[in-house]
């Protein structure tokens, strides 16, 4: 037997293999049985695709969760209304599926759409309203039943009523609870309206090679698209000669790849019938890893400082948002000539001769605060001794330092007390922000004043005498 003629056959065993293990839910062909997937819906490219695996399901290789949330509210002048909604059911609830277009009030137009209709869902309703007229007393009103005066939470099945949750084809999200159940549907002016398509068909020849491969890259990720082949059901990437991932969609995304690494890739189609030629190669390098900034503030400057990026030929940084400035194969940068307590923001990059990375995110980094000046005693007793000093612009407190103590204070004054009498002692004072603290202020000696001397007096019938203890310093 030729070559030819023994291929053929393996197609038709194939084919015929297929459909003896075809599967239908909703009316939508099963997906490859050697994959233990199950198609609920798709669109006729096979390009948005809705898979049952397992005991969890997929919209293009997004799993969805079955769950949606609106909350909405209104207040005006002795008026105030708020509603919460929330349904939710899991993947052995779904019915059925179909795919289209979907155009709500509520969701605007969404040109890939999952409509899935499910057994049941766990549906809560709460409302809240309150009103005042003129000037009574204004009064609230709660109410949790549902669109049909029921009590909830509580499970609605779909004999009551149709239960459908609409999906996002291109998220894997659902936006929308498109049943009478919700309220806004039932009882108010909101619109909805679903364009289904028609089912795809089962392919009846080989896919071909997928075209037109483009990737966006994102430090060490690359984020690869292709044009949709006609008759794929589903295509197979190789990463660097390894078949990496089987998939539904046309776009696949490689992460956690290493950074400033070239990566080859080719990908082919597949359908019930086999699969096609592989793509030409497809070449993606990754970027340089961003340079962590670091910051040591000043007074009257910021201090830039990065780990050596692997590659990196020099690095680029914007300040307080203006060009970029090439500063270059160094890990540190003063940025100087700033005021006290001003605020700046800072992004990096890192640059080679073939590469580079992404921006860092803005970091924003605040001066430290100018050094105290006016720093006074104001007061003195035998036992306490007063300061005084002048603001600092930008400083969120201050900080006392008392013979080598230092004490927290959020005033312009501070008092420190329990001295002995005729004592020295010295203090200094420095601002503090959020960047952190400032110069201390030049040091001030202050003497507390001499104990009061206590008398006692003795009598006789001719004199007095007043006799007291010595008192330190005097």
């Amino acid at each position: 037997m030729g070559k030819k003629v023994r291929a053929r056959w393996a197609s038709i065993l194939f084919a015929v293999l297929f459909l003896v293990q075809f599967q239908w839910a909703g009316g939508i062909p099963g997906a490859f049985a050697a994959d233990k997937d199950t198609i609920l819906s798709a669109s006729s490219d096979y390009g948005q695709v809705l898979v049952k695996r397992g005991d969890a399901i997929y919209a293009n290789e997004r799993r969805v969760s079955f769950s949606w949330v609106r909350n909405d509210s209104f207040s005006a002048k002795g008026y105030s209304f708020s509603r919460y909604l929330s349904a939710s059911g899991t993947e052995a609830d779904v019915q059925s599926a179909q795919f289209g277009s979907y155009t709500s009030d509520y969701t605007g137009y969404i040109p890939h759409a999952f409509v899935v209709s499910l057994d049941k869902i766990y549906f809560i309703s709460s409302v809240m309203e309150y009103k005042q007229n003129g000037m009574e007393v204004g009064k609230w009103t709660r109410s949790s039943e549902d669109a049909f005066g029921l009590q909830t939470p509580r499970n609605v099945y779909s004999y009551e009523t149709p239960v459908k949750l609409v999906i996002n084809a291109d998220t894997g999200v659902v936006v929308d609870l498109a049943s009478q159940i919700n309220p806004y549907y039932k009882v108010k002016p909101d619109s909805s309206n679903f364009n289904p398509t028609a089912n795809p068909t089962i392919p009846t020849e080989l896919p071909l090679t997928p075209t037109n491969i483009t990737a966006i890259v994102s430090g060490n990720n690359v984020q690869l698209k292709w044009l949709g082949a006609a008759n794929a059901m589903q295509y197979e990437v190789e990463q660097d000669g390894t078949v990496v991932k089987t998939l539904y969609g046309n776009q696949y995304s490689a992460g956690n790849l290493k950074y400033d690494t070239a990566y080859s890739f080719r990908i082919r189609s597949k359908n019930n019938l086999g699969v096609s030629e592989w793509s030409e190669p497809f070449s993606a390098r990754t970027l340089l890893s961003i340079p962590l900034l670091r910051f040591q503030p000043l007074s009257e400057a910021n201090q830039l400082n990065w780990e050596a990026v692997t590659g990196a030929e020099s690095y680029e940084i914007k300040l307080d948002g203006g060009a970029a400035i090439n500063v270059g194969n160094v890990t540190s940068y003063l940025h100087e000539g700033l005021k006290p307590s001003s605020q700046h923001t800072y992004s990096i990059r890192a640059i080679s001769s073939n590469n580079e990375s992404e921006w860092s995110k803005v970091v924003n980094q605040t001066t430290l605060p100018a050094g105290v000046e006016g720093l006074n005693i104001t007061g003195t007793t035998n036992k306490s001794i007063t300061l005084a000093w002048s603001a600092v612009s930008g400083a969120t407190s201050y900080e006392v330092e008392v013979d080598g103590v230092t004490v927290p204070v959020n005033n312009l004054t501070y008092t420190t007390t329990g001295l002995e009498g005729y004592s020295e002692h010295t203090f200094r004072v420095r601002a503090k922000n959020a960047a952190g603290v400032g110069a201390w202020s030049k040091i001030v000696t202050g003497v507390t004043l001499l104990n009061t001397p206590v008398a006692k007096a003795t009598s006789t019938t001719s004199a007095i005498t007043l006799s007291w203890e010595p008192i330190a310093g005097a």
